[in-house]
């Protein structure tokens, strides 16, 4: 078995196919992501395992420098290897480890993705512990995109399914749009992060960015809600091998009556299975209103401003709890000081915006 440590990698086709036909396999890991980041101040390295030609497995990192905090560096959705390789797994982790010292990235966090002992052993015997830095949150909720559509309309709540048809009824349409309807797209985000203190949304360059990267793949798809021709609300959803994700979304003030979104989630949906896609990912639930549904809390009395949106997700799916992130540090010690500090920082919207490469509203 050959590892070898990418610090500039090129395009891989054979990369992006071992990543697709894998259950694990994410568009977080793909080349098409580390181009988007690497074009907006991330380093990427990926370090891939093979046995001649044929690839058994690998890891995409990210790492940044931010002010003060030094470098830190993530792994989401990965490392991914063929099913049952525990030795190919650890094989990347002992390099992963050697890149995060020889690259001195202060924190290294990683978020697998699943939890099976193939991906967890490694991260326990490394003294990795949960960390505080995710970039995905790890409670989220999941389509299952096998049944047909009649059935996958079942399986929501009826409340969602009576507004997706009475989007249809008032005369709501959905359209897909190019890469010209970002702008439309652009203009929603301006307006929801006024609406929202939590929103977290990006510059336009960078979405435009996402389309030249992933659009000639066909793997991005932006479907916009018109009501009486004025655009309401604006979805962007990625699909990579088994999964689609709906990673970014925005909408209007206006005739929220109409119920836009409802519609738009299930276009989304079907776009989603009509490619082939196992399941659908509503795109995440924030930690701390997860933890409150799996205590049985009513979110309609839950103070929280992301309640809402997670209502408004539950309507279609179950909730699913993916791995947290666990992180490691490879430069001061002790250990638990560096961690504490990362903890404390990631509390302050500005050192999540800037580790995430994005902004919030507030």
């Amino acid at each position: 078995m050959e590892i070898k440590v990418l610090k500039q990698p090129a395009d891989s086709p054979a990369w992006d196919e071992f990543l697709a036909a894998q259950p694990t396999g994410h568009h977080l890991q793909c080349c098409a992501w580390g181009r988007l980041k690497a074009a907006f101040g991330w380093r990427v390295i990926r370090i891939v395992a093979q046995e001649g030609a044929e690839i058994l497995g690998g890891a995409q990192i990210l790492t940044r420098r931010l002010p003060v905090w030094g470098r830190i560096g993530y792994i989401s959705k990965g490392p991914v290897v063929a099913p049952g390789r525990a030795d190919v797994m650890e094989a990347l982790f002992d390099h992963i480890e050697q890149a995060a010292q020889a690259e001195r990235i202060l924190v290294l966090s990683v978020q697998p993705p699943e939890d099976a002992p193939l991906y967890m052993r490694p991260l326990t015997e490394r003294q990795f512990r949960p960390s505080s830095f995710y970039v995905v949150p790890p409670a989220t909720v999941l389509v299952d995109l096998r049944p047909d559509e009649d059935d996958i309309l079942l399986q929501m709540k009826s409340k969602t399914r009576y507004n997706i048809r009475l989007a249809t009824r008032k005369g709501v349409v959905v359209r897909e749009g190019g890469e010209a309807d970002l702008e439309t797209f652009y203009r929603l985000t301006e307006v929801t992060g006024e609406r929202s203190d939590v929103y977290v949304y990006y510059d336009l360059d960078y979405y435009r960015e996402a389309w030249r990267q992933f659009a000639p793949h066909g793997m991005i798809k932006l479907f916009t809600a018109y009501y009486q021709d004025e655009p309401l609300a604006c979805l962007i959803a990625i699909a990579f091998g088994q999964w689609s994700v709906y990673k970014w979304g925005a909408s209007s003030d206006q005739h929220r009556e109409v119920m836009p979104n409802n519609l738009l989630q299930w276009e989304a949906i079907r776009w989603s299975k009509a490619r082939g896609c196992r399941y659908y990912d509503l795109g995440g639930i924030t930690p701390v209103v997860a933890e409150a549904i799996e205590r049985g809390e009513n979110l309609h009395a839950f103070d929280h401003p992301s309640a809402g949106v997670a209502r408004f997700k539950l309507g279609f799916g179950e909730l699913f709890a993916f791995p947290g992130s666990y992180d490691n540090n490879y430069g001061f010690r002790p250990r638990w000081l560096i961690r504490q500090a990362v903890a404390l920082a990631w509390k302050f919207p500005l050192a999540r915006g800037l580790a995430r490469g994005a902004r919030s509203a507030g």
